[in-house]
């Protein structure tokens, strides 16, 4: 191989591990977002839970809603559309 060929994928493999970060972050941005909605819905008080990722998809993110204490295990679907929530809805696991 070529010195440029090389040298090419090196600074390739440099830009997906630097971008893995920002996805990172995004995902953390989405699922506050998510926690956050269920709360302003009213459907539950997010502070009596541990917010866990599920699932996501680039517009559609599930959360469990585990609890600190004594309680059922609660599972969001968030409906995102532009960065914001568009829908929740909350079921009991």
């Amino acid at each position: 191989m070529s010195k440029s060929v090389i040298a090419s994928l090196v600074a390739g493999g440099l830009v997906v591990l630097a971008s893995a970060p920002a996805s990172a972050a995004d995902w953390s941005e989405k699922i506050s977002l998510c926690a956050a909605a269920v709360e302003a819905e009213g459907l539950a008080e997010v502070e009596n839970y541990r917010v866990k990722f599920s699932s996501g998809a680039s517009r559609k993110l599930t959360i469990k809603l585990i609890p600190n204490e004594d309680g059922e295990t609660l599972t969001a679907e968030c409906r995102m559309r532009r960065g914001e929530v568009s829908s929740v809805t909350l079921k009991q696991s």
